[in-house]
Order: structure tokens, then C-alpha cells, then sequence
């Protein structure tokens, strides 16, 4: 069990606007951060019949806060993210969307998007004033996972042995830029989920219509975006038989199968979220 604070760290620290330069940074040492957490590890070893086995897991729990960032602290933003004191670091940062434009009267009645048309996304007026701005934006998910765990087995039986590791997080949410970058509808490859975009006859859909430019900004970083970060990995099995050999050249000869990566239990759309 621990908490662990960690003080003077570098950052780069937003200038106050009285400065007169803006937007700016400087890096300095200016920041403290405090880790709390358990980690729990154990190992079980036994023989049953000739079958040695062994079972060992570990589990962790973490909690990250930021507790100043400089004199002011002011928040430091990112693409898609934001460090706040009273939280934790680069949490998920993005609009969120109402759903999808069907008419000209929806637009004329939800806050500025001054280049929205029917079958635009429709995002959220969070400060209520009337305008879609960064100022819209909102907390989403943290992005250090909450849970870190890991488990292996192992098997050993008259020559032949097998072997397993999985590893996982949970807690977590990540931004999927790959799925957004193939859901843009401009001149670059496409998601199939692109195939049911919105057109005048087919509505029900979270899907905006393709345009050419992205005038509206449909793509531009929202809990569209945002998925669960949750994951299980099978990262290494091994199967072997050692052959007993008795020469001037080896003692045994080991014959073996691995591999590595082998397979992701998530519900990420992307290709790993353990990235």
C-alpha cells in the first residue's frame, strides 16, 4: 500500500493572458503529483501426482491526482485531453454529440455551428451560450488505468511442459484515432461503419453524411471517439517436450512452440488498446 507525492516535476505551464503573449508555455519546475495505490502479488507451487504446477497473479490498484501546476494552476490542454489540478493526468477531453442534424429547422434552433447542414453532428452547448467553442468541451474518461493485473500458469509432466501469461488493465478509457481518421468521408480509406452514413432516406444513424472538407468538424475529437480502454491479453504460451538424451554432446534436447501477442480480449475497435 503507498501514496507517493511527487513535487517540482517539469511542466510546461500555461502564461497568464496578462503576459500579452497567447497562447504560451514555459517549461519549468512547477508541478506535484501524487500516486495512491495497492499491489497485491502471489505465487502457488505444487506437485500432484508427478504434475509440477505453479499458479502466480498480481493485482494493482492506482489512484493519480494533480495537485498544482505552478503558481496559478492552470490547466494544461492537449489534443483530446486536459491536466487539471483535482485530477488526474492528460484525462480525455472532448465534445459531445446530441446526435445528427435532420433538417434545417434543427439547426436554426441549437446553438451556432455556422457551417452545419442536414446530416451534420450535432454537439452540445455545455456553457449554454449559444456558440459550439472549445469552451464546449468536456471530461470524459481518465486515461491511466484504475486496475493493472496479471496471471500465469505452468505445467511440467515427464518431459513435457506448458506455460501461459495473460496481462490486462481496466478502468480506463482511450481515444481511438485510427477509427476516427477512417470515419473522416473525404478522399482517404473508410471504416465499414461509414457504410450506413446518414443521407435524406436513411436517418437512423450516429453516422454523419460524407462531405468533402469536413466543414462542420464532425471529426473533430468527441466521445464519438472515446471507448473503453478495458483489456485482457494473452501475451505469451509456450508448449515444449524435452527428449532425454544422454551424450557427449547434450544432456536433453528441448522441442518447443511459443508465441507472443497471441491474443486481445477487448472491446476496443482499434488493432491493441494496450497502446
Amino acid at each position: 500500500v503507498y501514496r507517493k507525492k511527487s513535487t517540482d516535476l517539469l511542466a510546461d505551464v500555461p502564461l497568464p493572458l496578462s503576459t500579452g503573449a497567447f497562447p504560451a508555455t514555459i517549461t519549468t519546475n512547477a508541478a506535484d503529483v501524487q500516486n495512491t495505490g495497492l499491489e497485491l502479488a502471489a505465487t502457488y507451487r505444487n506437485n500432484f501426482n508427478g504434475v509440477n504446477v505453479s499458479f502466480g497473479g498480481n493485482f494493482g490498484l492506482l489512484k493519480n491526482e494533480v495537485l498544482a501546476i505552478g503558481a496559478d494552476s492552470i490547466p494544461i490542454s492537449g489534443v483530446g485531453s486536459r491536466t487539471e489540478v483535482g485530477r488526474s493526468i492528460g484525462e480525455i477531453y472532448v465534445f459531445e454529440v446530441e446526435g445528427i442534424f435532420q433538417d434545417q429547422d434543427e439547426i436554426n434552433n441549437h446553438a451556432l455551428q455556422p457551417n452545419a447542414a442536414p446530416g451534420d453532428i450535432k454537439f452540445r452547448d455545455l456553457n449554454g451560450d449559444g456558440l459550439i467553442t472549445d469552451d464546449d468541451r468536456s471530461f470524459q474518461g481518465i486515461s491511466i488505468p484504475k486496475y493493472n493485473f496479471g496471471f500465469n500458469a505452468s505445467a511440467e509432466y515427464k518431459g513435457f511442459d506448458v506455460s501461459v501469461f495473460f496481462q490486462g488493465a481496466a478502468g480506463h478509457k482511450v481515444i481511438n484515432n485510427t477509427y476516427a481518421a477512417l470515419m473522416l468521408g473525404d478522399y482517404v480509406n473508410h471504416h465499414t461503419d461509414m457504410l450506413n452514413y446518414w443521407t435524406p432516406t436513411n436517418t437512423n444513424t450516429d453516422v454523419p453524411r460524407p462531405v468533402i472538407g469536413d466543414p462542420n468538424g464532425n471529426n473533430r475529437l468527441s466521445d464519438r471517439f472515446v471507448e473503453s480502454g478495458n483489456f485482457v491479453k494473452l501475451q505469451n504460451f509456450e508448449i515444449g517436450y524435452t527428449l532425454p538424451i544422454d551424450s557427449k554432446w547434450a544432456d536433453n534436447v528441448r522441442v518447443s512452440v511459443s508465441g507472443q501477442n497471441v491474443l486481445i480480449i477487448s472491446k476496443y475497435r482499434g488493432f491493441d488498446p494496450d497502446f
